[in-house]
């Protein structure tokens, strides 16, 4: 490749600039967006956060972005705001990343009229809910070796956040379905 093509494929390049949380400050607009004023710089009136790694590292590397799709830049870790900045932060990307956390198992049955999904009744932080998973093969994702994380077959996603904290009836369903410890 040629300099010149070199330098314009470089050109178009996203930039992506590490933001001082220090010169950040955030709020809640009155009709509802998540603001930021970034000191000596600018002001945005309608931002998204979002994480870059929401399943193994969610504190850390939260990107900013106008509601158009531009980015604003990368926050390098949640724990360096201010703490309102932080509780309005940890609130938008509670509500953009709203994964239930399943507290109990009621009952898990293998559907054969179904085509092999397995049926779920569950209680969550949020209530009792139905669903039906595939295979675990295909919807079942171990975060950690405690750590589950469901995806039903309407793409919504649950979460155990630790097997070992469920009631034991729990545990053994999970043992015969997911094979679990």
């Amino acid at each position: 490749m040629s300099e010149e093509k070199k330098e314009q494929a470089d050109d178009r390049m996203p930039v992506l600039s590490f933001l001082d949380a220090g010169k950040l400050h955030f709020r809640k607009a009155p009709d509802g967006p998540l603001q930021v004023t970034i000191e000596d710089d600018r002001s945005v009136l309608r931002l998204s956060v979002m994480r870059a790694f929401p399943v193994s590292d969610p504190e850390r590397f939260i990107e900013l972005r106008e509601t158009d799709g531009d980015s604003v830049g990368m926050l390098r870790a949640i724990s360096e705001l201010d703490h309102d900045s932080r509780k309005l932060v940890v609130g938008a990307l509670n509500e953009r990343y709203m994964v239930p956390r399943i507290v109990d198992v009621k009952a898990l049955q293998m559907e054969g009229r179904h085509h092999g999904m397995i049926f779920w009744k569950v209680t969550t932080e949020r209530g009792e809910k139905e669903f039906y998973i595939l295979s675990p093969r295909d919807s079942v994702q171990y975060v950690s070796r405690h750590r589950i994380r469901l995806t039903d077959v309407e793409n919504n996603r649950y979460e155990i956040s630790d097997v070992r904290k469920l009631p034991a009836h729990s545990r053994s369903l999970l043992k015969v379905f997911l094979l679990t410890e």
